[in-house]
């Protein structure tokens, strides 16, 4: 009777300590308290969540499928996500910036908060040159001129001669 007794609380690596429920509540941990009378307390533990950021660079989308586990409003720790980078029309998916990797769908597990960036480009179809054949003899300077279809296409031409010195 009257002792004091400290009451702690030690979630597994997965949840978090949110509150003492019972005899009295508190958020305190470790919890103090005095025996004055019979007391029943609980420990409430919730699953630590991460927030899954998704970041979009060019023209498509990303959808988000839940492979094992839930979701509120952030992932559970632990749960499993398929994301899958659907382009635009004329559009295609290049990579996952941040992995640096082009694997899609792509499935990531949710350990920590993740912010990913799909990237999408046009791809270039076609290059045309203008004139679309040139002589020229040692000396002579000269304009070639490169279009690329379409004209929004993300891509961009290098110039390279067979000859290092031009």
């Amino acid at each position: 009777e009257n002792e004091s007794v400290e009451l702690l609380a030690t979630p597994d690596s997965t949840y978090v300590f949110v509150n003492w429920t019972g005899s009295s509540t508190s958020t305190d941990n470790p919890f103090n308290i005095t025996m004055d009378a019979d007391k029943d307390f609980t420990a409430n533990f919730v699953k630590k969540q991460y927030p899954l950021t998704i970041l979009i660079e060019g023209e498509g989308l990303v959808s988000e499928e839940i492979i094992t586990v839930g979701r509120v409003e952030d992932y559970d720790v632990g749960t499993l996500v398929q994301l899958t980078a659907d382009p635009s029309e004329g559009w295609k998916f290049d990579q996952w910036i941040e992995l640096d990797v082009e694997t899609n769908p792509l499935e990531i597990s949710i350990t920590d908060s993740v912010t990913l960036t799909a990237r999408f480009y046009v791809p270039i179809d076609s290059v045309s040159l203008t004139p679309s054949a040139l002589q020229m003899i040692l000396g002579d300077i000269d304009t070639l001129m490169a279009s690329i279809y379409p004209s929004n296409a993300s891509d961009t031409v290098h110039w390279k001669s067979s000859d290092e010195t031009i």
